[in-house]
């Protein structure tokens, strides 16, 4: 099997940045934000009917998880489309096209990686859920 060189050199250079820290911290805080939103209004629902919902737990979790799910897409693709604008603006993506890799395989390799930093994203937030 042969891994994508364009993968490995996308993985080592967002391995080396410090916006993927920063990134993440970012994105958890916007989740605990919103889960501390809707925590807040379930207690306002308690003190004024005096009964926990707990159809309304777990809306809660459902909706923390489909509002995770629209923005890991939303930022894969974008991060993604970033990476050819830097590779465009650095003069880069003419010599990448010149190389022996296809395409496809250029894609491949800046959306995978862009895939898998979105995953750390998402494992990150894990204890949030």
């Amino acid at each position: 099997m042969k891994i994508n060189p364009i993968l490995i050199k996308e993985l080592k250079v967002r391995a080396r940045s410090v916006r993927i820290p920063i990134f993440v911290m970012v994105y958890n805080g916007v989740l605990a934000l919103i889960g501390i939103f809707m925590l807040m209004s379930s207690m306002d629902m308690l003190k004024m009917g005096g009964q926990l919902d707990y159809g309304q737990m777990n809306d809660m979790f459902l909706s923390i998880g489909i509002i995770q799910c629209i923005m890991v897409v939303l930022i894969s693709l974008s991060v993604s489309a970033s990476s050819f604008t830097s590779e465009k603006e650095r003069g880069t993506l003419d010599l990448l096209l010149m190389t022996p890799v296809s395409t496809m395989e250029l894609v491949n390799g800046k959306l995978l990686s862009s895939v898998l930093s979105v995953c750390l994203l998402a494992s990150s937030s894990l204890p949030i859920m």
